[in-house]
């Protein structure tokens, strides 16, 4: 799109400043149905994922999903997700999901006026344990953040949350073709994806004078 589009030309320089191939892209093609979904995982994938289930039910702990994509749901899921995310181990090297530059309160509310939000959070009994958040537009789910509480890892709550959104995404009213878990590599991508591809970070700068010279000069 942005080698090929007459807009693009026209109006921006495209840069990229970075060489090709920097980082991956993962991606999860979906069939028609979760079972289907299941049923093309290789047996020791499939076993793995039902087996990480069934040990919360053994703790006492049964997995219940709660998707949240209204705009009404929006603070709760907010409340949630940040309080999760204050006890993961992305917390204690400094990165935050929600950063406090962003209004998340109106701009998750923006997306569930849209229709495009898909919000998750894990309860495992009673208790917050794990959220991830993304938007789901033309068939594709963007998957933007996700974290677990760290104090829970060995019931493996952010693997039972990703593989119960994948049930919902595809039972929900809009059609998902394919989730998107966006720019990185990380080990719970290549778990759950079937398909990667080589990327890089392209920017998109107007077309001035003083653009071109700092691209130049770059």
């Amino acid at each position: 799109w942005v080698e090929r589009s007459r807009a693009v030309r026209e109006r921006f320089i495209v840069y990229a400043p970075f060489d090709p191939g920097t980082g991956k892209i993962y991606c999860t093609d979906f069939p028609a149905t979760f079972e289907a979904y299941n049923a093309s995982l290789d047996e020791k994938r499939r076993a793995n994922f039902t087996r990480k289930v069934r040990v919360l039910e053994k703790n006492g702990k049964p997995g219940k999903l709660r998707r949240f994509h209204a705009p009404g749901e929006v603070a709760e899921f907010l409340r949630l997700a940040r309080g999760i995310a204050q006890k993961s181990w992305q917390s204690g090297i400094g990165v935050d999901p929600f950063p406090p530059d962003v209004d998340w309160q109106a701009k998750l509310t923006d997306q569930a006026e849209r229709g495009i939000l898909r919000a998750f959070i894990l309860e495992c009994g009673d208790e917050p344990a794990a959220f991830g958040v993304g938007a789901l537009a033309d068939g594709i789910f963007q998957y933007r953040a996700t974290g677990f509480d760290a104090s829970m890892a060995a019931l493996s709550p952010g693997t039972v949350l990703t593989y119960l959104m994948f049930g919902d995404l595809l039972s929900g009213p809009s059609p998902v073709q394919k989730m998107s878990f966006g720019f990185g590599d990380t080990p719970y991508k290549r778990l759950f994806c079937n398909r990667d591809f080589e990327a890089t970070r392209v920017l998109l700068l107007r077309k001035t004078p003083a653009n071109e010279l700092l691209r130049f000069s770059h």
